[in-house]
Order: C-alpha cells, then sequence, then structure tokens
C-alpha cells in the first residue's frame, strides 16, 4: 500500500541550533518537491519472495527470507542493486534522499516521524527496545503522512550518491543528489541504532554492493 504525498515545500536538513545535528545536514532550506506515491512500510520478505519467485530478484543473503513465521518482517540482506531491481519490478523506485525526508517529517520540520520529542522503546524499534532485530511492520505507531518505520527497525536504501557537501548547493526544485559517488544513502537508522541515527534529517551512508542484516528499503512511485 502506498501514500500520497502532496506537491510542497519542506524544510530538508537541520538548522544551526540543533546539537544533534551533524555537518552534513546542514545548511537547512527550503526544498519543493512534486507530488509521489511512497510504500507505506518497508518491503517485507513476503513481497520480496515473490520477486525471486518471479525469477527476478536475486534472493537475501540470509535465510529469513523464505520462512513464513519472518514473511511480514523488513527484507534485509539486501544491497542496492537488489532493491533497485524488487523498486522497478513493482512498477517504482528507490525514493531520492529529499523525498524519503519529506515523507519522514512532513511540512513541519519535526526531527522525529512523531515530532520532536526523543525516542521511546513504544515509539520506534531502535537500540532501546531491546529487540536486536527486526520486527513486523507497522508494530509501532504511524508518523507523518501514516508512514511505519520511518525511524528504526531498517535502515533503507535511498536513490541518491551519498555526499558530504551537496546541500550547500541548495537545490530548490526536486533534488537528486550527487551525479555520481562511492556510497549510496541510508535513511531512518535500525534496531541497533540511538536517537541521533533515527531522526528524520539523518544520512547514513554505505557501498551499494553492502548486503547486511539491518539494510533495507521501501519504493517510491513516479
Amino acid at each position: 500500500m502506498y501514500v500520497w504525498i502532496e506537491p510542497s515545500e519542506f524544510l530538508r536538513g537541520s538548522n544551526d541550533a540543533d546539537e544533534m545535528a551533524n555537518p552534513d545536514e546542514q545548511p537547512q532550506h527550503k526544498v519543493w518537491l512534486d507530488g509521489y506515491w511512497i510504500q507505506r512500510t518497508e518491503v517485507t520478505n513476503g513481497q520480496y519472495k515473490r520477486c525471486v519467485d518471479a525469477g527476478i530478484c536475486e534472493g537475501p543473503s540470509d535465510g529469513k527470507w523464505i520462512t513464513e513465521q519472518f514473511a511480514r518482517q523488513p527484507v534485509v540482506d539486501v544491497d542496492w542493486e537488489q532493491a533497485k531491481s524488487y523498486a522497478e519490478w513493482v512498477g517504482g523506485r528507490l525514493p531520492t534522499g529529499a523525498e524519503w525526508e519529506k515523507a519522514c517529517r512532513g511540512t513541519d520540520a519535526r526531527s522525529y516521524p512523531w515530532g520532536n520529542d526523543p525516542p521511546t522503546f513504544e515509539r520506534a524499534n531502535y537500540y532501546r527496545s531491546g529487540l536486536n532485530g527486526p520486527a513486523d511492520v507497522g508494530r509501532y505507531p504511524p508518523g507523518a503522512n501514516g508512514l511505519y518505520d520511518m525511524a528504526g527497525n531498517v535502515w533503507e536504501w535511498t536513490a541518491d550518491w551519498y555526499g558530504e557537501t551537496y546541500r550547500k548547493d541548495r537545490v530548490y526544485r526536486n533534488p537528486i543528489g550527487p551525479a555520481d559517488g562511492e556510497k549510496r544513502t541510508l535513511r531512518g537508522g535500525s534496531f541497533f541504532y540511538g536517537d541521533l541515527d533515527v531522526r528524520c534529517a539523518y544520512r547514513g551512508k554505505n557501498l551499494p554492493d553492502l548486503r547486511y542484516y539491518s539494510r533495507g528499503f521501501r519504493v517510491a512511485m513516479p
């Protein structure tokens, strides 16, 4: 199921007064995004298995994706190309970093999907939750735009290459990140990351061929 994100401006990044902000989140600036659809939850093992069964996607590195018990958990151990292949198979694509951030924080520049209060184990699957692994999607209350697990659970691949300073270019309309790079941008934190990493503005990064048990994704639609 997908949620429509209305075309509008939003405030991207973190302001100078935010003591939790990293330099690559600044300066905070206005960005305009056209409307788009984004998946309400992270892609699950059950959903991804259908792509593997269709002969399109390569199986993840772990064994959970073929186990019914874990069908509603987010698929993990998939690299960026695997995530991209699945997204294209369902008629979509990976969200840009700007699209992901707007979907996470809405248009009121909130720090977390639920607002500005710090995370708790009732709000998100992060390191204080004690689960030490992914939870079924939708287990925690939805945040901005009615989306689930935008903070914690698993990191999410986005379409963007990672750049330390590209925000300083302040591209206003539908930014897509650097033209090339070494690493792809990850968003949202995961089950063993803390308050800093599960903020909507935080940007992680990894080599695109990395497969890890805390990396997943969700799909956007044009």
